[in-house]
């Protein structure tokens, strides 16, 4: 336990570290699971920080994350997905899930290689400066590839890393569709929580819930701290649309709009979040993909919604010895 104790002491030494406490003392205040499951997790954790250390330095951080991805003797991932949901509530009133990616990630992993240099109807490839077509143009065009039954890359998944993915974050909030590239995209990473940076194209992909749910199997969860959220990623929501949701075993995105003008940690809501095994693209029913433009607006660069702001956000007024406390008695 000392070892444990360690570990969590040097967490709180950075801001992403901090963040990292918090998620996983709200993953214990939520249920999300049990004190023999986090002990495991964060042995295997501090063993791995304590390993490197005096060789090749490790991040406290970084041991979290090769942790959350390791898998057990029968070759299952062991902590990811640990929450997992009830299939008696696959949705939380919508028929439709999404994701949203980048627009290279869907060019390079998802898009079938024959169609990559096809003058017609072949897409685009987007980029930094922005790329001169209109969005509904660039829109058009990828309606027409997605129509063809051998536009599929092999083996194309949804999920993270997108080169083998192994987790697949999804909404059942409906994507915000706009006509001007300006609002779009901005207005979607906002909502979700996504951390995409300026001059990034994004692209949404929508299905049908029931599909995703059987690709998936059993493989369906409410995040938690192990799942490897983005850097802003909170497991608990005490809005009372957030609530609502955790009630249907759903998690909530923070909306990066509200926290930039310091809204209050009950007011910053944004859309419902669940992870999922990878998703295999040719077996999703009723797919549709977005063009959602670039991204013109950042986020995380001010003191309003920078790192600092956000962890004063997650921790609600409580003090981070207590937090640390807290987790170290829900061990015993």
């Amino acid at each position: 336990m000392d070892d444990v104790e360690r570990f969590l002491s040097a967490l709180d030494k950075t801001l992403r570290g901090r963040m990292h406490l918090v998620n996983i003392w709200d993953s214990c205040e939520e249920n999300l699971l049990t004190p023999k499951l986090l002990r495991a997790f964060l042995k295997q954790a501090a063993d791995l920080w304590k390993s490197r250390r005096g060789t090749t330095v490790i991040d406290p951080c970084m041991a979290l994350a090769k942790t959350g991805e390791r898998r057990n003797v029968r070759g299952k991932f062991a902590f990811l997905r640990i929450a997992t949901i009830s299939m008696g509530s696959s949705t939380a009133g919508h028929g439709t899930w999404s994701r949203i990616d980048r627009w290279d990630s869907f060019y390079r992993f998802h898009l079938a290689v024959s169609l990559k240099s096809t003058p017609i109807p072949g897409v685009p490839i987007l980029s930094n400066p922005p790329h001169p077509r209109s969005k509904m143009s660039i829109q058009r065009d990828l309606n027409r590839v997605i129509a063809r039954p051998d536009w599929i890359a092999e083996n194309a998944t949804l999920g993270l890393p997108v080169h083998l993915p192994a987790n697949c974050w999804v909404a059942d909030t409906p994507i915000v569709e706009a006509d001007e590239d300006m609002h779009c995209a901005n207005l979607n990473r906002d909502e979700r929580g996504l951390k995409y940076d300026l001059n990034d194209h994004l692209v949404a992909y929508e299905f049908d819930f029931a599909s995703a749910v059987a690709a998936a199997n059993t493989e369906i969860a409410r995040p938690t701290f192990a799942d490897g959220g983005n850097d802003r990623f909170r497991v608990k929501d005490i809005s009372g649309e957030g609530r609502m949701l955790a009630l249907n075993q759903w998690g909530s995105t923070v909306h990066l709009g509200k926290l930039a003008v310091e809204a209050g940690p009950d007011r910053m809501h944004g859309a419902s979040e669940r992870v999922t095994c990878g998703l295999p693209i040719a077996v999703l029913s009723g797919l549709r993909i977005l063009y959602l433009g670039r991204v013109t607006e950042p986020r995380g660069n001010t003191v309003h919604d920078d790192n600092q702001a956000f962890v004063r956000v997650l921790l609600r007024k409580r003090s981070r010895a207590s937090i640390k406390r807290n987790i170290l008695s829900y061990l015993v």
